[in-house]
């Protein structure tokens, strides 16, 4: 909040306002700022989100569920994150479209994926392993900014496949996301119940620590990063409309007449935020509870 006061930007501002305004009473009711940036809004959104999943997928056994993590792409600009996800979007539902049209199987494939943003200097960069420098190197040009950092946009959350092999999923994705370690795809664990494991993933879909890792380690963000990114995100997606993406299965309508015709009707559900190249697994986020 303090460096938000003294960034000097409209975004900051803002954003400084709405977080100031959270809790209070207005017109009778109390005012939630529902900002990534505000702990408490994030925090009561993790637990709808976690509520809605386990609805969401009830009719899904465990082994049909799996976490899903895409490394999308790398800008200097904080206000290319937008679009790079918002293309993201598109290219995802044009794969599961494509795919439809092919392979009857996955008609009932879903997707609940949110936007999740790390951040780079040219400092960190020689503190990271092989695999994310080949990977981040694949994505250049990286590292051009004399000052700033490098922000690297990743989707993660829940797939269902029923009747898919998840190998075949992570394969689709790769031609087109290709390169070093970009696509992760893994099944639920199979001893934890499928509940357990849709909440550990939301929580770590939507952690959102802003934090370097680097090796072992990870590192705060410096409050400047922290105050544009959050600044931008408020300003681009209103708190967390726009960083969540939802692909439901393909409707089935039977016609009295001929056989069943097949319409497209997935539905993007807009609300938002994701592992980025961080080495921590998402197992390491399996303390929860749902707040109200």
């Amino acid at each position: 909040m303090e460096e938000l006061a003294y960034s000097g930007s409209a975004d900051a501002a803002a954003l400084r306002s709405r977080m100031t305004r959270c809790g209070g009473e207005e017109w009778n009711y109390q005012f939630s700022c529902r900002t990534p940036a505000c702990a408490t809004c994030r925090g009561r959104y993790i637990g709808r989100q976690r509520r809605a999943a386990i609805k969401r997928f009830a009719k899904h056994e465990n082994h049909d569920l799996a976490f899903a993590s895409i490394v999308i792409g790398a800008t200097d600009y904080v206000d290319e994150i937008g679009e790079t996800f918002m293309k993201f979007r598109k290219d995802l539902r044009n794969i599961v479209d494509a795919n439809r049209r092919q392979r009857r199987r996955w008609n009932n494939f879903e997707a609940l994926l949110w936007l999740e943003t790390d951040a780079l200097s040219g400092d960190d960069f020689v503190h990271l392993g092989s695999d994310k420098k080949a990977q981040l190197g694949e994505m250049a040009p990286l590292f051009v900014r004399d000052s700033g950092p490098v922000w690297v946009v990743t989707a993660h959350g829940v797939i269902a496949r029923p009747g898919i092999d998840y190998q075949e999923v992570a394969e689709d994705f790769r031609q087109r996301w290709p390169g070093t370690k970009r696509v992760d795809v893994r099944p639920f664990y199979d001893h934890q119940t499928k509940d357990q494991n849709l909440g550990y993933t939301i929580n770590y879909a939507l952690k959102h620590e802003c934090r370097t890792h680097l090796g072992q380690f990870a590192e705060p963000w410096p409050m400047g990063w922290m105050a544009e990114y959050y600044s931008y995100l408020n300003r681009w997606s209103r708190g967390f409309q726009s960083t969540r993406i939802s692909i439901s299965p393909k409707e089935i309508k039977s016609t009295n007449a001929i056989l069943p015709k097949y319409n497209k009707t997935e539905t993007e559900e807009l609300e938002p935020l994701p592992f980025i190249y961080s080495d921590s697994v998402f197992h390491t986020y399996y303390n929860w509870k749902d707040e109200t």
